[in-house]
């Protein structure tokens, strides 16, 4: 997506620039290029992103309602869809919108979600608190994910070659590890606060690196660190399922997804606009800035699951043992 950003937008500067499309070596240093295409990309995620807020809602409505599998299927076929659009519209610079609304439906299926944010429940508090935490992450994560390719281009002259190797390494690590790792860990010796946590803190070590890379083996190095960082939204979600009804599993997680959306929506409208100004003193200043806001769902989540093992020890078995402990103990002592 980001490659395709760079490209359209490289497209129409060499329009009227013939000499710099012929220095090749001065397409990854210029400066114009940063400037035009990450406002590009904030304009193409703002158009993409708000009719995803409705269809959030409904999907996770229908999850409670109806059968799971129809719900996960459309996600899907909505990404085929929308990467063969990012396809067309490098070749083709034309625009779509598609914007719709369910009226009275859409209205009932928000009013639901309220009811769950403000159900009297056990730990509702730390319920609220979480989601916040969980809701900057995504902010952090959103953000970085924009400028990223940009930078890196930038700061290591990377083309999309070397950028796909990187993230495809990146991302093979940070699965195997979420798909090993976390569940021995998690069976083992660790709750899943725990373990966001841990991939909070080497987050905030990967992002204080990427702030100062200046050399691929330096890049690479970082590959290994981020090896934690997707344990942070699966413990955030983990340990948030754990403190709601099994019946509101699905509302909460279009909750979730709902509050992805948003910051999304937030994170490229911050991110896009403020990255082209730190080219001319520190490209890394948002990473750094990035690090240091992680400070606030770190503190936030691994204090709230020392409270919650505190008072329920096995509060976190949730989702994945198909029960709530949380709630099964409130309810048994009653």
């Amino acid at each position: 997506y980001s490659y395709c950003n760079f490209e359209k937008s490289y497209r129409i500067y060499i329009v009227n620039n013939v000499t710099f499309c012929r220095d090749v070596g001065a397409y990854y240093d210029d400066k114009d290029i940063q400037f035009a295409a990450n406002p590009f990309y904030f304009f193409s995620s703002l158009t993409l992103l708000c009719p995803s807020l409705v269809t959030t809602l409904l999907l996770g409505a229908a999850t409670d309602y109806w059968s799971i599998k129809i719900p996960l299927i459309i996600p899907y076929i909505g990404c085929i869809l929308g990467t063969i659009n990012y396809v067309l519209s490098v070749v083709f610079h034309s625009y779509f919108s598609l914007i719709s609304t369910t009226g009275k439906q859409l209205v009932t299926v928000i009013r639901e979600f309220y009811r769950v944010l403000t159900k009297s429940r056990p730990f509702r508090l730390i319920l609220a608190l979480n989601l916040l935490a969980f809701g900057v992450e995504m902010l952090i994560f959103s953000g970085l994910s924009d400028i990223q390719y940009s930078y890196l281009r930038y700061k290591l002259q990377w083309g999309d070659k070397k950028y796909g190797w990187f993230s495809g390494l990146s991302y093979g690590i940070t699965t195997a590890a979420v798909l090993f790792l976390y569940p021995v860990l998690r069976m083992k010796w660790m709750s899943d606060g725990m373990l966001a946590t841990l991939g909070l803190f080497f987050k905030m070590i990967s992002l204080f690196m990427f702030a100062f890379v200046q050399n691929e083996a330096m890049a690479y190095s970082i590959a290994g660190v981020v090896m934690f960082n997707r344990f942070v939204s699966t413990g955030f979600r983990a340990f948030i399922s754990s403190l709601i009804d099994m019946q509101e599993q699905g509302k909460i997680f279009s909750v979730i997804s709902l509050l992805e959306g948003i910051t999304t929506l937030v994170a490229t409208s911050i991110y896009n606009n403020l990255y082209p100004k730190t080219l001319t003193f520190f490209p890394g200043l948002l990473y750094l800035i990035s690090a240091a806001l992680l400070l606030v769902p770190l503190s936030i989540v691994s204090t709230s699951d020392f409270v919650v093992r505190s008072r329920r020890p096995e509060v976190s078995e949730g989702i994945l043992n198909s029960r709530n402990d949380v709630i099964d103990e409130v309810s048994d002592s009653n």
